[in-house]
């Protein structure tokens, strides 16, 4: 198996006049997130290092005329195996730098892109998205997009959709940039190929990076990449 990095890229470090979280305050983090989607600029979120943020409910970003950047100093934003992590709404715009994004889980409330539905745009810096898990029927255990994503210099690994899906990232629709990453040890089963990364509708460019060990119901092929 593809082992999961100790630790994130270095030389990334959030910008000056960021919204710092002192502590490993989770409520803290859902405020700050609700603050932004009401936010008249941009806006930068920086996390305490070394903490696991589990919010009560999905982080939800709304605001369609600013960009949100939350860095993580590697810290963990965790679903607990009960909610999905992040949503992005259609026309908001969201950055994880040096972001952990685990165990989100659809599993009760149904629906896909269990660490991440993405229907705005999304782009991954130096971030691992991982353990999580989609609803039976619904693709996309670690991401699900419609809109637009960027993967740099990220790991999108150990991700599981039960049930007629793709583990790691199903884009349907939009466009796909994954660059200097990896996409390893995702599991997606039952009539769908593509274990690792499909790609239904939309353009997806794949540059410097690594996809192995991705596992697809054997009927559908396309165990690291599916496009069709």
């Amino acid at each position: 198996a593809v082992p999961v990095p100790a630790l994130l890229f270095l030389g990334l470090a959030p910008p000056a006049g960021a919204t710092t979280l002192y502590t490993c305050n989770s409520s803290a983090l859902s405020a700050a997130v609700a603050s932004f989607n009401t936010a008249t600029s941009n806006q930068t979120i920086t996390l305490k290092s070394g903490c696991v943020y589990s919010p009560s409910s999905t982080l939800v970003v709304t605001n369609h005329l600013h960009h949100l950047t939350i860095y993580g100093n590697s810290s963990t934003i965790s679903g607990e195996n009960l909610i999905r992590v992040f949503e992005v709404s259609a026309g908001a715009n969201l950055t994880l730098t040096k972001v952990v994004v685990s165990q989100g889980n659809t599993l009760s409330s149904g629906g896909g892109g269990a660490g991440v539905l993405n229907n705005g745009t999304l782009t991954l810096n130096s971030s691992i998205v991982t353990g999580n898990s989609s609803d039976d029927q619904s693709p996309g255990g670690g991401i699900l997009s419609t809109g637009s994503l960027a993967v740099n210099a990220s790991w999108i690994t150990g991700n599981t959709a039960n049930d007629r899906g793709v583990g790691g990232i199903w884009a349907d629709g939009g466009s796909v940039t994954i660059s200097n990453s990896v996409i390893a040890n995702n599991v997606g089963t039952t009539g769908v190929g593509g274990g690792g990364l499909a790609v239904t509708t939309g353009n997806v460019w794949v540059t410097n990076s690594t996809l192995a060990n991705n596992v697809a119901d054997q009927s559908a092929g396309g165990a690291g990449i599916y496009v069709g």
